[in-house]
């Protein structure tokens, strides 16, 4: 009989963001956790129209994208999440999916920042 140590679940392993996104990403994460749904860009071209107005009327400038697409990915996938639009949810679950995220990451980002249900 082997002994073999079974004191941790599959769940245990994947509990923490630290194995499975760097620190950069960790990053992310965090500030976008912070914005709580604010850091979405405008989805439709009347959208950002009106941010633009916005800007012109009241001086007040708009969320800007992060420079790595990838990481904006990120960034946009939490602020959706906690916005709660189910169809920018799946625009932006379709963005982090090509941007190369691996649906284990998908699933604990969902677990650790969506605020509905």
């Amino acid at each position: 009989m082997s002994d073999v140590h079974t004191d941790t679940s599959p769940t245990d392993a994947v509990s923490s963001s630290d194995a499975m996104f760097t620190p950069l990403e960790r990053t992310v994460l965090a500030l976008a956790d912070r914005e709580q749904g604010r850091g979405l860009l405008p989805a439709t071209g009347f959208g950002r129209f009106v941010e633009r107005l916005s800007a012109r009327l009241f001086a007040r400038h708009g969320v800007q994208p992060l420079a790595d697409p990838r990481l904006e990915a990120l960034r946009s996938f939490v602020n959706a999440l906690q916005r709660c639009g189910r169809s920018r949810v799946e625009q932006a679950t379709a963005a982090l999916r090509s941007a190369g995220f691996e649906p284990l990451q998908e699933v604990w980002i969902r677990s650790t920042f969506a605020r509905c249900a």
